[in-house]
Parts: C-alpha cells; sequence; structure tokens
C-alpha cells in the first residue's frame, strides 16, 4: 500500500472505532449507572470440608492484602510523581529568577 493511502485509512479507522466505542443504544429505555461496587473474584472451591472459620475469613485476609499491596503500589508511584513535580517547579523557578 501507499503511504499517502495509509494516513487516511488509518484516520477513518480510529474515526469507526471511536463512534461505536461512543454510540449508545438505539431503545429508548432508560439507563442504569454503572455499579461502583468492588466484587473478589478467587477460583477456589467455596466449601471443602464444610463452613470452616479459619479458611472463609482467609479469603477476605487475601483480598485485602492484595489491595493493601496495591496501596502501596499507588503510594509510591504517586510519591515518585510528586518528587518530580517539585524538581520540575524547582527548577522553573530558577530558571524564571536567573532570567
Amino acid at each position: 500500500m501507499k503511504p499517502h493511502r495509509a494516513l487516511p485509512i488509518a484516520c477513518g479507522c480510529a474515526v469507526a472505532l471511536l463512534l461505536a466505542a461512543c454510540g449508545g443504544s438505539s431503545s429508548s429505555a432508560p439507563q442504569r449507572a454503572a455499579s461502583q461496587v468492588f466484587t473478589y473474584d478467587t477460583t477456589s472451591t467455596v466449601m471443602d470440608d464444610g463452613w470452616d472459620p479459619a479458611t472463609e475469613y482467609s479469603n477476605a485476609i487475601i483480598a485485602m492484602t492484595q489491595m493493601l499491596d496495591i496501596q502501596r503500589s499507588y503510594t509510591a508511584a504517586q510519591n515518585i510523581i510528586d518528587g518530580e513535580d517539585t524538581r520540575l517547579k524547582n527548577a522553573i523557578d530558577k530558571l524564571s529568577k536567573s532570567a
């Protein structure tokens, strides 16, 4: 395919995908809002040897541990971003004062 034809085709595909993704339903029924409920899913069996509280509570502990790991990762990344933001602000201040 010639290079000058690839750009309009790629743009057309991008627009078609955007319209398909943003297109709403044609029905006049009211739309419900998306659920904001956190759901934890596991592949472990629900009941192995009866309802043992030790194993039932361990699923909640696993979910909480994973959420804490994600929170720690987010906090670490946020601290890096904050440090970079402060560094850029200081550099801009020094450059503006020296000019």
